[in-house]
């Protein structure tokens, strides 16, 4: 299935790691103050990583031009990314 330049907003994978990226900057909007997180640096870097999320797949769509999950395997396999420590 081709996808547009936005169509990437209706996959249920954007769609999730979107409200995991407004979840997080809620939680740490809610609970990290000056008291526990004097220079912001763990505001910084958790908000980071739930933007980035979203923007990788984005990207990811983007550059390839289809959401099959094949062809989404086999860019992260060329890049050498190894998942084995994560299956454990």
């Amino acid at each position: 299935m081709k996808i547009g330049v936005a169509g990437y907003y209706w996959l249920d994978t954007w769609i999730l790691a979107n409200v995991i990226q407004l979840a997080t900057q809620d939680f740490c909007k809610t609970f990290l103050n000056l008291q526990n997180d004097p220079c912001g640096r763990q505001f910084d870097q958790m908000t980071q990583a739930a933007r980035s999320c979203t923007a990788n797949i984005a990207e990811m769509i983007i550059s390839t031009g289809s959401c099959k999950p094949i062809s989404c395997l086999g860019r992260i396999n060329r890049r050498n990314i190894s998942l084995s420590p994560l299956c454990h």
